[in-house]
């Protein structure tokens, strides 16, 4: 929400990349997550595919437009924390669920049993941290 609200308002160079960039940088993403090659203009004009120089400046770019819109600086880290967490071990929760069932396979456990067993763990792991706590505080 806060990269969404500053973005505009910052008349963001990124408002420039092609309309096949971007689509070929939404189903990177959507293929291989955090591990995608994606392409972005970073706020003084240049073209990068450095991951941590992208995702440091989408993380002050959230927290820029979250301060704009009445938060303090703390709630907004406090926001953004789970998601500068998830880049920094490059892990999702898509990621997470698919690196447990592909371990259990590996040990020859049936998929079904895989799938289950990386179900049931996810559900009891989120029910520790569904009301205070992130996904990230139990990686």
């Amino acid at each position: 929400a806060g990269l969404m609200e500053l973005l505009p308002q910052a008349e963001h160079p990124v408002r420039g990349l092609d309309w096949e960039t971007a689509r070929e940088n939404f189903y990177a993403a959507s293929r291989e997550g955090l591990r995608a090659d994606i392409e972005w203009i970073t706020s003084d004009g240049v073209t990068t595919t450095a991951t941590d120089r992208i995702f440091s400046e989408l993380f002050e770019g959230a927290r820029e437009g979250l301060e704009s819109r009445g938060l303090s600086t703390e709630q907004a880290r406090r926001y953004i924390r789970p998601l500068r967490e998830r880049v920094d071990r490059r892990t999702t929760p898509a990621r997470w669920k698919h690196d447990h069932v592909a371990a259990a396979v590996d040990r020859n456990t049936p998929l079904p049993e895989a799938v289950w067993a990386m179900q049931s763990t996810y559900v009891d792991r989120q029910a520790e941290t569904l009301f205070d706590g992130t996904f990230a505080d139990w990686l």
